[in-house]
C-alpha cells in the first residue's frame, strides 16, 4: 500500500522537476538570444556613430600623422577601447578638448567599467569649460575608484566653481581624511574653507 504511493510521489516529484528543469533552459535560451539581440543592436549603435574627426590640416605634420593614424584604428576598431582611448588622448593632448570629450564617451561605451575613460572624459569637459558634463563624468570615475586623488580633487574643484561650496568641503575632508599628508589635498580643502 504505502510503498507505491511514495514511489508514485516521488515519480511525481521528479517529473515537475524535469519540467522545472525543460521550461529553465528554455527560458535561459530565450534569454539569452534577447541579450544577444541587444547586444547586437547595441553593436550596430556603436559602429553607426561617428567619431570625432577634426580638419588636421593646420598641425605640425607628426602631429598630423599621429592623429590620423590613431583616428583610422579607432575607427575601424569601433569595440577596441584601448584604440578608441588612444585617440581621444591625442586629441586632448591637442587641445581639442570637446572632440575628445566627445571620444571619451565613446570608449566608456565599449568599455563601461573602466575607470579611465569617465576619468578622462571629466578632464576633458573641465577643460572645455563644461562643469556640468564633467562633474557627472568624474562622478561615474569615482564610483569605480572612490578614493583615487586626483579625481578627489578635481570633483571637489568642479563642487567649488559650480557655487556648492558644502559639497566640495565635504569632498576635500574626505581626501585629506584618505591622503592625511598629501599637501594638494590639505591646500584645496584649506582653499575651500576661504
Amino acid at each position: 500500500g504505502t510503498m507505491p504511493g511514495r514511489f508514485q510521489q516521488a515519480w511525481e516529484a521528479v517529473a515537475m522537476m524535469n519540467e522545472i528543469a525543460q521550461a529553465s533552459v528554455v527560458f535561459g535560451i530565450g534569454l539569452s538570444l534577447a541579450f544577444s539581440l541587444a547586444c547586437g543592436s547595441r553593436d550596430d549603435e556603436l559602429s553607426a556613430r561617428q567619431l570625432p574627426k577634426i580638419d588636421v590640416s593646420s598641425f605640425a605634420a607628426p602631429i598630423r600623422e599621429a592623429l590620423e593614424t590613431a583616428y583610422r584604428r579607432a575607427d575601424g576598431e569601433p569595440k577596441n577601447a584601448g584604440a578608441l582611448g588612444k585617440y581621444c588622448m591625442i586629441l586632448q593632448a591637442h587641445e581639442q578638448v570637446h572632440s575628445a570629450a566627445e571620444c571619451y564617451k565613446r570608449a566608456r561605451e565599449v568599455d563601461y567599467s573602466s575607470f579611465n575613460w569617465p576619468y578622462y572624459q571629466s578632464v576633458a569637459y573641465h577643460s572645455a569649460g563644461a562643469t556640468a558634463h564633467a562633474t557627472r563624468a568624474i562622478e561615474d570615475a569615482l564610483r569605480i575608484r572612490p578614493e583615487y586623488l586626483p579625481a578627489l580633487l578635481l570633483y571637489g574643484q568642479l563642487l567649488l566653481e559650480s557655487g556648492k561650496v558644502d559639497q566640495s568641503l565635504r569632498i576635500y575632508s574626505e581626501a585629506v581624511r584618505t591622503h592625511l599628508w598629501n599637501p594638494a589635498a590639505q591646500y584645496q580643502l584649506g582653499r575651500a574653507l576661504l
